[in-house]
């Protein structure tokens, strides 16, 4: 067995509301050799925290059914250490959110 058949691959999960943004970020992890899990709201994006385990997890914040705040509590609640990545869109950034106000 050789060292790249018995590397793992990473796997992220990307939570996005629009289909195309998660396309493409679909198809540029796919070219880094990340396998991508897609999920359209917070709600379906908690259960495949618990499905697919992910390396990775990037999330945008205003979504339907949950934003990526309640996601990023949820998969905290359940003591979920995945490193998680969250992106703002200019219309619904709070200037005054601060890191730990995620978390409380």
């Amino acid at each position: 067995m050789t060292l790249s058949s018995q590397s793992k691959v990473c796997k992220v999960l990307m939570v996005d509301d629009e289909t195309l943004f998660l396309e493409l970020m679909e198809t540029i992890l796919a070219d880094l050799k990340l396998e991508v899990v897609r999920a359209s709201n917070a709600k379906e994006a908690i259960e495949l925290v618990e499905a697919h385990s992910p390396d990775l997890i990037i999330t945008d914040t205003n979504m339907p059914l949950g934003s990526g705040i309640d996601l990023i509590r949820s998969v905290r609640e359940r003591n979920n250490l995945t490193p998680i990545i969250i992106f703002f869109d200019g219309s619904h950034f709070d200037p005054q959110l601060k890191p730990g106000d995620i978390l409380n």
